[in-house]
Parts: structure tokens; C-alpha cells; sequence
């Protein structure tokens, strides 16, 4: 299963996931330390292609959790939400998370955990 090119969360949230070589995410991040980086300022996802799919997928997983933190605060911009609002943003988020495990391979027993929610 291939590594999406972006995810887009309710309220037209597009993260954007890029596979670059160490050398590109060095210059993004000013950091040799970083496989993976979350850039907030342009919502999206950095992760270095020279890695295996596995560490990558594992990666795309962490750095969605960046993500996601920066999406609850963008939503709390919005005003406040009607509840029929909040119930269908809480099932495209879950949706969202699922597919995310999905690609990440995650044992199937916490995806149907997180779809039961």
C-alpha cells in the first residue's frame, strides 16, 4: 500500500505529504537529526524517501499527529459548530484516522477499536 500524497481533513484541512531525499529535508528542517517533519506553515508532511515504506509509514503516522493538533486549532477558528456539525466532522476525522492506520498497517484490532468510536 502506497504512502498518500494528502489527507484532507474536515473543514477543507489539506496536509500534504512529501517523500524527499535526506539532503531536501536537511534544508527544510536546518536539522540533520529529523527523518520527518510536520511543516505547519505550508500543512504539510516531509518524509525521507530513504528510508523503508515501513519507518516512512511510521513516520507519516507520527507526523499526522503534528498535523492534527494544528487542525483542532484551525477548527476552533471556525466559531462554534452546530452538533449535526461536530457529529459529521467527528466521522470524517475518524474516517480520516482509519485510513491513516490503514496505510500505516496497523493491527487490525486497534482499527476497528478506533471505528467502533
Amino acid at each position: 500500500m502506497r504512502i498518500p500524497r494528502s489527507i484532507t481533513l474536515p473543514g477543507d484541512f489539506k496536509i500534504l505529504v512529501k517523500e524527499v531525499p535526506k539532503s531536501q529535508l536537511v534544508g527544510i528542517t536546518g536539522t540533520v537529526e529529523m527523518e520527518a517533519a510536520w511543516m505547519s506553515s505550508i500543512q504539510t508532511i516531509y518524509l525521507n524517501n530513504e528510508k523503508t515504506e515501513e519507518r516512512r509509514k511510521w513516520d507519516l503516522v507520527h507526523e499526522f499527529g503534528h498535523a492534527l493538533v494544528d487542525w483542532l486549532e484551525y477548527l476552533g477558528g471556525l466559531g462554534e459548530p452546530s452538533q449535526e456539525e461536530v457529529t459529521r466532522i467527528k466521522e470524517e476525522f475518524k474516517q480520516q484516522v482509519v485510513e491513516v492506520l490503514v496505510h500505516a498497517k496497523v493491527e487490525e484490532d486497534v482499527i476497528k477499536e478506533v471505528e467502533g468510536l
